[in-house]
C-alpha cells in the first residue's frame, strides 16, 4: 500500500544523487515530472491488494502524497493497465474508481493549506474495448483525473500479416473491434 523505489540508485543518498533527484533538477519548473506506478511487468497482486480495502487505499493515498513530494514529483500515473482482467477481480473496476476519487481528493486536500500547486493524476489505460468495458469506469474515473494516456502502441505488431502503423487513429478494412 505504498510506493517504494523500484531501482537501487532511484533515491538519494548521502552517497549519492539518487535518478529521481537528477531527473526532476535537469529542467527545474520547466517541464512536469509524473511517477508512474504499476505496468505489465508489476503484475496485478500488488494492486489487487491495495484496491481490496478502504483502508488500504488510503494507506496508498496518505503515503503516496509524501513520497511525491519528498522526491519532487508534480504528479502520478496509475498504470493498472489491466483491473477485472488477467486475474483481477471484476470488482477491481470500481475499485480502481474509488482510488482515483481518493487520490483527487487526497491531492486537493493537502495542497491547499500549503497553497501549493496540487499534485496531477493521470492513468494509462489499455486500448482495446473489451479490456476497457471489464476494466475502466470511464466517465467516472475522468472526472478525477487530469489526463488519461490511451495505451494504443500495440494494436499491431509481429503477429500481423502486414504491416500496419502501431497506434492507428482508424481501424484497416480487415480489422475488426
Amino acid at each position: 500500500n505504498r510506493l517504494i523505489a523500484f531501482e537501487w540508485n532511484d533515491e538519494s543518498t548521502d552517497l549519492m544523487v539518487g535518478m529521481y533527484e537528477r531527473f526532476n533538477n535537469m529542467n527545474g519548473d520547466s517541464f512536469t515530472s509524473l511517477l508512474a506506478v504499476g505496468g505489465w511487468n508489476f503484475g496485478i497482486t500488488k494492486m489487487t491488494t491495495m484496491l481490496e480495502k478502504r483502508e488500504n487505499r488510503a494507506e496508498f493515498v496518505s503515503t503516496s502524497i509524501t513520497y511525491l513530494r519528498k522526491h519532487g514529483f508534480k504528479g502520478l500515473d496509475l498504470d493498472f493497465e489491466f483491473p477485472g482482467s488477467f486475474g483481477s477481480p471484476p470488482a477491481d473496476k470500481q475499485r480502481f474508481t474509488f482510488l482515483c476519487q481518493e487520490l483527487l481528493e487526497g491531492f486537493e486536500l493537502e495542497s491547499r493549506p500549503a497553497e501549493t500547486p496540487r499534485l496531477l493524476l493521470t492513468a494509462a489505460v489499455a486500448a482495446g474495448k473489451s479490456t476497457i468495458d471489464a476494466g475502466y469506469e470511464i466517465e467516472l474515473i475522468a472526472q478525477s483525473l487530469d489526463f488519461i494516456n490511451l495505451m494504443s502502441y500495440d494494436f499491431q505488431g509481429a503477429w500481423n500479416t502486414y504491416t500496419g502503423h502501431n497506434s492507428p487513429l482508424f481501424q484497416r478494412i480487415e480489422e475488426s473491434g
